[in-house]
């Protein structure tokens, strides 16, 4: 029985490479840029953005259905890398809200005092089932790959408390993990006094699985340098008023079916005159809503831990999407 890293495949009971995993290409570079909906062709992506945040060498922006939209000279992806010659690498699609972008930091792990980091949040997350539920499971899963997730487990090994959210999370699914892969289960099995005693026969094997698939699953991909982007050419400045009189008289004539500036077709398809009252959920109700204040939290030790005062770097800046 075999479970699949995207590129290879490594036997379940015997964890022996199929081929070799170094050989494996990526269409990434140094410095990372580009748009990646999740992990799917980038099971390494988490020691990538290690290094990337030590560095600073790009920005990261997280996000979810804004960044899958049509495509646009305006967006962040191709503005920053096109435009600008700044390197971007933006991650996301719908569902990747902050548990799920929390977890992300948490398995790269590394300084954030160089960090060139922007993350968007949307007012849809916090409203409806979104808000109530938080980010759903199978997003978790999507964008934590059995080699993010070795990484969170040696964080939790070293007795790091700043993993426990991302953790937690997979102890409060733990009744629908019960075929994943051997590095769920071990954070599962051993998530807490209470499943360790349960596991007790189970959690050897287990972790004697985890612990022969820890070499191939713990790799660090080495990149080509891009030819893109030069560390010492100088920014273009754009002529910002001009651009945002263009992007105006864009947008406006995107609305032409309703007063409220909403995209007409956007308009046509789900609104088209309709209204509804929305009720907010209750604080208490609204699991989303604690998801950003634990984030908030991780960031801020992060940049505490990293002994730099805010006041000596660029503030920290919330905006809607």
């Amino acid at each position: 029985m075999c479970f699949a890293v995207d590129g290879f495949s490594v036997d379940r009971y015997r964890h022996r490479p199929r081929r070799k995993a170094q050989n494996r290409p990526t269409r990434l570079s140094r410095p990372l840029s580009g748009y990646l909906d999740n992990y799917r062709t980038e099971p390494y992506l988490s020691s990538l953005l290690a290094g990337t945040f030590a560095d600073g060498s790009s920005i990261v922006l997280f996000g979810s259905s804004e960044l899958a939209t049509e495509d646009h000279p305006a967006k962040p992806v191709n503005f920053f890398n096109k435009r600008l010659k700044q390197p971007l690498l933006a991650i996301g699609h719908d569902g990747n809200q902050c548990l799920s972008i929390h977890s992300q930091l948490i398995t790269a792990g590394g300084d954030l005092s160089k960090a060139k980091l922007a993350i968007l949040l949307s007012p849809s997350w916090f409203g409806g089932t979104p808000g109530k539920r938080g980010t759903e499971l199978s997003c978790f899963l999507e964008y934590n790959p059995s080699p993010s997730l070795y990484r969170l487990a040696d964080r939790v090994a070293n007795g790091d408390s700043l993993v426990r959210p991302a953790q937690q999370y997979l102890l409060q699914h733990a009744n629908d993990l019960s075929t994943a892969e051997p590095i769920v289960k071990y954070l599962v099995q051993s998530g807490s006094t209470l499943n360790t005693a349960k596991y007790s026969f189970a959690l050897p094997m287990t972790r004697n699985l985890m612990v022969r698939a820890q070499p191939t699953m713990m790799l660090k991909p080495q990149l080509q340098m891009s030819s893109d982007f030069s560390s010492t050419a100088t920014v273009d400045v754009p002529e910002w008023q001009s651009l945002y009189a263009d992007a105006v008289y864009a947008h406006l004539s995107a609305c032409t079916n309703n007063d409220v500036f909403i995209n007409d077709d956007f308009y046509s398809t789900y609104i088209n005159g309709d209204t509804r009252l929305l009720r907010p959920l209750a604080i208490e109700e609204n699991r989303e809503f604690q998801d950003p204040l634990a984030l908030l939290d991780y960031l801020v030790v992060n940049e505490r831990g990293s002994g730099v005062h805010r006041a000596a770097r660029e503030p920290v800046r919330i905006h809607r999407s």
